[in-house]
């Protein structure tokens, strides 16, 4: 897999494939960095995005990220 690219526009994908909408990526968090009060899942990396107006951190044990379309990035450039 390939690390994101911050500030670059992904689509967010479940653990069960389906597509979640799109999210800016930010930065990756390494597992044991966020607290049990910041994530049900400390001991997975993070992916920190800006996703429905508001900076979340969402763990890989349950989303992926894939690029989106190059006429929606070309859209939030």
């Amino acid at each position: 897999m390939e690390c994101p690219q911050k500030g670059e526009l992904y689509q967010l994908i479940d653990q069960n494939g389906e597509r979640r909408g799109l999210a800016i990526f930010i930065e990756m968090i390494a597992p044991w960095t966020l607290t049990k009060s910041e994530t049900m899942t400390p001991g997975f990396w993070h992916y920190r995005v800006l996703r429905e107006g508001s900076v979340q951190c969402i763990d890989t044990n349950s989303w992926s990220l894939i690029a989106a379309p190059a006429d929606l990035r070309a859209l939030s450039a």
